[in-house]
């Protein structure tokens, strides 16, 4: 029962943590940045069962308040905790698990720029998507999802896990 309640307390903080971005310009947009927090101690600290209902609860309630939001969640933010809170949970060696986290954030961005047309805080030039805009995305999401592999590996390893 401990861990249900955890749980929703997560996906709420993951979803007041989003919704930032919306209710603070300028300054939410990085305390957007730490929605991945949440899935990846859900993944952690409770299982990865956890994790994913963690993330899969937060949707809905992103979706009804701020569905943009709701997007960036759904194939970046989130989708990063997920990958590397199971590649921890998993004991897979850090360095995959944040290129791994990296390629899935890329796509994730991908998705949303292209496919949704949501604004990435990123230019693209008027050539359109070239190789040099690609490995630029490339190395920020690998770096970025390193910063929460090193996180994510540094409370594993305090934890005893």
């Amino acid at each position: 029962m401990h861990d249900v309640i955890k749980m929703l307390l997560l996906a709420v903080v993951a979803a007041a943590i989003q919704l930032a971005a919306g209710l603070l310009p300028g300054k939410g947009t990085y305390l957007m940045l730490l929605g991945t927090l949440p899935i990846l101690l859900g993944c952690t600290m409770l299982g990865i069962r956890y994790g994913v209902m963690t993330y899969l609860l937060t949707l809905p309630i992103l979706y009804m308040l701020q569905p943009q939001a709701a997007l960036v969640f759904h194939f970046a933010i989130g989708l990063l905790g997920l990958v590397v809170g199971c590649g921890l949970v998993y004991r897979q060696h850090p360095w995959s698990v944040s290129i791994s986290g990296g390629l899935c954030l890329m796509a994730g961005i991908v998705i949303l720029t292209f496919g949704a047309d949501v604004p990435v805080p990123m230019q693209v030039n008027e050539q359109g998507f070239g190789q040099w805009w690609m490995l630029v995305l490339l190395a920020g999401c690998v770096g970025y999802s390193g910063v929460w592999t090193w996180i994510g590996y540094v409370w594993s390893r305090q934890r005893g896990m």
